[in-house]
């Protein structure tokens, strides 16, 4: 199918289970590309791109692997994947959006590709009880992983984060007492820098050692 020139492309409403959403192109709709609220609802397969937001869910976004080649390509929108509370983000393609993927509740984000995005890889604003884990963040302009706005128990782990010109992981200082960052490989060329926790660190070495993160990481 094709989905487009709506407010919402395709709705998964909250009384609504078991629903299957694929193999559409949805694009230029005006606010929400998917929006999925129904309980045990999958989205898999489609291309959702051009939107305000590309997808907003709180169940599985992406397949459960990428054998059977099922991911989302989620590009050109505004944020690609606003992720709500109990949410689960994996084996998706994220691009050429503003925003890769924002989180906003207790969301597990793990096995994505997020690349090329002109802002944030990945922005926790305000969550709690987020794992980011095993994801290739590529992030040209701003950072690959960015916590803000009270982000509490979030968990960074066995992800491969490269910044260019923003920092590979960047902890504001409201964050920075309610993290974990380890096994990670946090790497930065040109402008970037490989994290921020009120100064900038320039390599994981004086990483580890002031702040005490990343110390199985390289």
């Amino acid at each position: 199918n094709q989905v487009f020139d709506n407010a919402i492309g395709i709705l998964v409403p909250p009384d609504a289970t078991g629903v299957l959403v694929r193999f559409n192109d949805v694009y230029n709709n005006r606010d929400v590309g998917i929006e999925q609220l129904g309980d045990g609802s999958v989205i898999v397969a489609n291309e959702v791109h051009h939107n305000e937001i590309g997808i907003r869910g709180v169940k599985a976004i992406g397949p459960d692997g990428w054998g059977l080649e099922l991911h989302n390509l989620v590009h050109d929108n505004g944020v690609g994947i606003l992720a709500q509370s109990t949410a689960e983000v994996r084996y998706n393609r994220v691009f050429a959006n503003v925003s890769g993927i924002q989180v906003e509740g207790d969301t597990f984000v793990h096995h994505n590709l997020i690349y090329r995005n002109s802002g944030h890889g990945v922005l926790v604003d305000g969550a709690c009880d987020v794992q980011i884990v095993n994801n290739t963040i590529y992030a040209p302009a701003g950072d690959g992983v960015r916590l803000e706005n009270f982000a509490d128990a979030v968990s960074v782990r066995n992800n491969i984060l490269y910044a260019e010109s923003g920092y590979a992981l960047y902890v504001a200082a409201d964050s920075q007492f309610g993290y974990a960052s380890d096994y990670n490989n946090l790497y930065a060329t040109g402008g970037g820098r490989v994290a921020f926790q009120g100064k900038d660190f320039q390599d994981v070495y004086d990483w580890q050692v002031e702040a005490e993160m990343d110390l199985h990481s390289i």
